[in-house]
């Protein structure tokens, strides 16, 4: 063999040159590529000798490498060639000659929207603590997938990530994150132990690149459990045989607390193949992600995981646990074969057109949809809906009324029940809907309809409402002047309002909040926030009596249930507490839960049935918010569910044909969305998501290599209309940046089609007829048309001032709208 065809670089270079993922060179036979995940010789290369393989091996190895591999007769290693790429290396003994095996990663990082994965890994990427797990056989991109979701990380958060490997594969670049990067067998000496000093290295982020002991997995999930991010992969190649791999690495006497760990921080299972295309010129990453949802916590706690697939496939309200992700609904067998779920085959030929014309089912799609691994997602094609995400266990605990009072709740760590309390979480008849609009059907303009399904309520409940004398003197009690407080992650925002007839304004105000303060709805500085409320009251003049909180975040649960043959009202709050343990998977010891009866009426059998809307919350986001208020001297007579105030802020309340579809209330902030859904009478369904006005500023920072926090007036000056000129940047520059701000739009209608399947998956559940959204983003010009049409429904600009007696505010339009849920907690319907 000739000297060239020797050289370790020049056959990486050919088998890159080639796309090929691996590279094998085995004595007898010619360096060997995987290309599309078939083997295929290099062209020209000529059967390799011992000699050959030991050479080219060992020219690249480090003496100590060398010694190790004499050893131990194998060695991982990584290694890199400038201006091509990095290489994961086994070499490797057989037969008493050396062999290795190269695998190709590319020095540049793709993105979650460059590799065309679903928005929901980003999510996971967002979440702040909890265990993900990224699985499937080797080669099947979860390193890939893994590096993406670290760079997410790294561009967006100011983080400390600490990644653990063997070996290094993608090099991770400062930027708003450290990342410290250790290699087994370099810079420590297994998993366990470099897991263990991890944790005391103040990490935020721990990615492990392979979970492979007892040892591991247990720190592994202490850390999840004690406030750490955890990435790490698995060879498993379903979510409920990965589940089983953690629980039965150990001995049975710790499963059950395993178990118990598991079900609490368990976050995401993505499982992920490459199968080839049908022209076998790529390969195409096909998902399937679990999103945990209460069901199936309580599979993972009671040791029945083997029925995870059956809460998938037989409930709809349960189906969206299983988001099998941009289409590709497969399952893997241990043989590395996929076959195609009972859920595929449903959405196939003549009974795919008959299902997607049916009201309840989600609008067609393509079978299988190229992920981006050399192919980008089809226009148009949007994940299958995720359910709410609780972030809560399953516990016990008493429920406080129907409604509980506030500052007893706060100060009493196991309060007793209450019947004439003063309201808290206040739960009303909510705002008429719009009428129902036709749906249009995705394809090359990126739309997807909410369809219209059937009324499927198994009881005609009465139009009123029985009297209730105790509800009749809280009415009266109500206070008639409100201060309604909205405490956002960017701002703080108050409204003052006189409830006589028509409710009359007084005045608004609104100020900045110092960054991290309030994440994500929950308060990380007390101190901090009350320092800010006392000044924001003092400077603006407010009433610090008379104050009506709002709280949304993820650890708060709201649910639609039926209560049947109970009459006695002791009796139904009892019934409410056990019913409360099956469908809110939190620790109701650690919760306040207030409730309402929505409707009362008899099933077939004549037996009394009752409707009951229940909203849960930690009682430590409760008190968190009131320690706050009372550092500040605030006098709260309430707390209210955002959504609720939401909705009371947009419309009266009033009686109407429920044919005319449910009215949708987005309230967009700074970095979370709430969505509240009205039959016109009351809020039927709730939902936070973890989208904002700051993921368009970490979409438009992106594309032009700036931090998120400099590009606010950008932002403000992009129309999803038309392209239109922005202050310091180039034509290209603002094309590039609208573009950007299009795809962040778009995963944003994707998320709130999600959320919308899963309301209509629910029993009772009536078509969309309009979307209203409000919210400082939501003003951006050309915003709420451009929503409407990726969504296929009217959107429309809410008008938090319409139901108010008082003109219009000297605000502007995004500050009004950001004043939208202040409002609303003024409002006392």
């Amino acid at each position: 063999m000739d000297a060239a065809p020797l050289s370790m670089d020049d056959l990486l270079a050919r088998a890159v040159a080639a796309q090929a993922s691996d590279l094998h060179l085995v004595p007898g036979a010619p360096p060997t590529v995987r290309v599309h995940g078939e083997l295929v010789r290099l062209d020209g290369s000529e059967r390799l000798t011992p000699d050959d393989t030991r050479e080219l091996v060992y020219r690249i190895l480090a003496t100590e490498q060398q010694k190790r591999l004499e050893v131990d007769r194998q060695l991982d290693f990584s290694y890199g060639v400038r201006g091509l790429a990095r290489f994961r290396v086994n070499a490797h003994f057989q037969r008493d000659s050396l062999a290795a095996a190269f695998r190709y990663v590319p020095e540049e990082l793709r993105t979650l929207e460059e590799l065309g994965l679903p928005a929901s890994l980003r999510e996971l990427a967002m979440r702040p603590r909890g265990l993900v797990l990224v699985t499937g056989p080797t080669g099947s991109g979860k390193s890939t997938t893994l590096a993406a979701m670290v760079d997410e990380i790294n561009r967006v958060k100011s983080h400390h990530i600490l990644t653990i490997e063997d070996p290094i594969e993608f090099l991770h670049r400062h930027k708003r994150c450290v990342v410290t990067q250790r290699e087994i067998g370099t810079d420590a000496s297994s998993f366990a132990e470099a897991l263990r000093a991890g944790v005391r290295q103040d990490p935020d982020v721990i990615l492990l690149g392979e979970m492979r002991d007892l040892e591991t997995i247990g720190t592994a999930l202490t850390a999840a459990e004690t406030g750490h991010l955890v990435l790490a992969t698995l060879h498993t190649q379903s979510a409920p045989s990965t589940i089983d791999r953690v629980i039965d690495v150990f001995p049975p006497t710790q499963q059950e607390q395993v178990r118990m760990q598991l079900a609490n921080t368990l976050q995401g299972v993505v499982t992920q193949a490459l199968l080839p295309t049908p022209t076998r010129d790529g390969r195409v990453a096909c998902l399937e992600i679990l999103l945990p949802d209460d069901a199936v916590r309580n599979l993972i706690r009671q040791g029945k995981v083997e029925q995870v697939y059956s809460v998938m496939q037989t409930s709809r309200a349960r189906e969206e646990t299983a988001r099998l992700d941009r289409g590709c609904a497969l399952r893997f067998q241990p043989q590395g074969r996929a076959r195609r779920s009972a859920r595929a085959q449903r959405y196939r030929g003549e009974r795919h057109r008959r299902r997607a014309r049916a009201p309840v089912r989600p609008p067609p799609r393509r079978e299988l949809v190229m992920s981006g691994y050399g192919y980008f997602p089809e226009a148009g094609s949007f994940p299958e809906p995720e359910p709410p995400a609780d972030d809560m266990s399953q516990g016990e605990g008493e429920v406080l009324g129907p409604a509980f009072e506030t500052e007893r709740a706060a100060a009493t760590p196991e309060p007793e029940a209450a019947t004439a309390a003063p309201e808290v979480l206040a739960i009303e008849p909510e705002p008429e809907a719009a009428p129902t609009a036709p749906l249009g059907d995705p394809g090359p303009e990126p739309q997807a309809g909410i369809s219209a399904p059937e009324r499927r309520r198994r009881l005609a409940f009465r139009r009123e409402r029985k009297p209730n004398p105790a509800k009749a003197d809280a009415k009266d009690k109500r206070l008639k002047k409100l201060v309604g407080l909205e405490i956002g992650a960017s701002q703080i925002a108050a409204a003052r309002v006189v409830n006589n007839g028509v409710p009359e304004l007084l005045g608004v105000a609104r100020e900045p909040l110092e960054p991290g303060v309030v994440v994500a709805g929950e308060i990380r500085d007390a101190e901090a926030l009350a320092s800010a409320l006392q000044g924001f009251f003092d400077r603006h003049k407010l009433p610090k009596k008379g104050v009506r909180l709002g709280i949304s975040n993820n650890r708060i649960g709201v649910r639609v249930f039926e209560i049947e043959g109970v009459t006695d009202e002791r009796q139904l709050e009892n019934a409410i507490r056990f019913r409360a343990e099956e469908v809110l998977p939190i620790p109701l010891d650690q919760a306040v839960l207030d409730y309402v009866v929505l409707d009362e009426g008899e099933s077939a059998e004549g037996a009394p049935v009752r409707r009951i809307l229940l909203v849960v919350a930690y009682r430590e986001v409760v008190e968190r918010y009131l320690e706050a208020c009372r550092g500040a001297g605030l006098e709260v007579v309430g707390i209210d569910l955002e959504a609720f105030a939401l909705l009371r802020s947009l419309a009266a309340p009033a009686a109407r044909d429920q044919s005319q579809g449910a009215l949708v209330a987005v309230c967009v902030g700074h970095d979370r969305t709430t969505i509240a859904v009205s039959n016109g009478r009351f809020c039927e369904f709730t939902r936070v998501l973890d989208w904002g006005g700051w993921s368009l500023n970490v979409a438009v920072a992106r594309e032009l290599d700036r931090a998120p926090s400099e590009v606010e007036s950008i932002k403000r000056q992009l129309s999803f209309a038309q392209v239109t000129p922005v202050d310091g940047l180039t034509a290209e520059s603002v094309a590039k940046t609208r573009d950007g701000a299009q795809r962040a739009l778009a995963a944003f209608a994707r998320e709130l089609i999600g959320s919308l399947h899963f309301y209509q998956a629910q029993p009772g559940a009536l078509g969309i007829g309009e979307i209203v959204v409000t919210g400082g983003t939501a003003h951006m010009h050309g915003f709420a048309e451009a929503l409407g049409r990726l969504i296929g429904v009217p959107v429309r600009l809410g008008d938090p001032f319409a139901r108010l007696k008082t003109g219009r505010s000297s605000e502007s339009e995004q500050q009004m709208g950001s004043l939208a849920v202040a409002i609303g907690l003024g409002i006392e319907d």
